[in-house]
């Protein structure tokens, strides 16, 4: 799978953004803080930020970015999120 940070750009849209990628990715999301959220999957960005329905509305705005590799520091369960879904078979 390909995953993504998604990144709520204003305080105010943190917890809607954040409550449309719990309910549509359920199992393939991790927040990592309050305005930043990890999703796997298989589609493009666009794809994924299109599952959001924002762009016809007046809703929040937020950037999704493709992860390529990682490093840092953050506690385990982000790296062992990371390195299963990055490790997963698309589809």
């Amino acid at each position: 799978m390909i995953v993504f940070a998604v990144i709520s750009v204003a305080e105010i849209g943190h917890a809607t953004i954040g409550s449309l990628i719990k309910e549509r990715y359920q199992h393939n999301c991790l927040e990592i803080s309050p305005s930043a959220w990890l999703v796997a999957t298989s589609s493009t960005a666009k794809e994924l930020s299109d599952t959001f329905g924002l762009y016809e509305t007046n809703g929040p705005a937020f950037v999704v970015i493709t992860a390529s590799g990682y490093w840092g520091k953050a506690p385990t369960n982000i790296w062992e999120w990371m390195r299963v879904k990055m490790e997963a078979p698309n589809g």
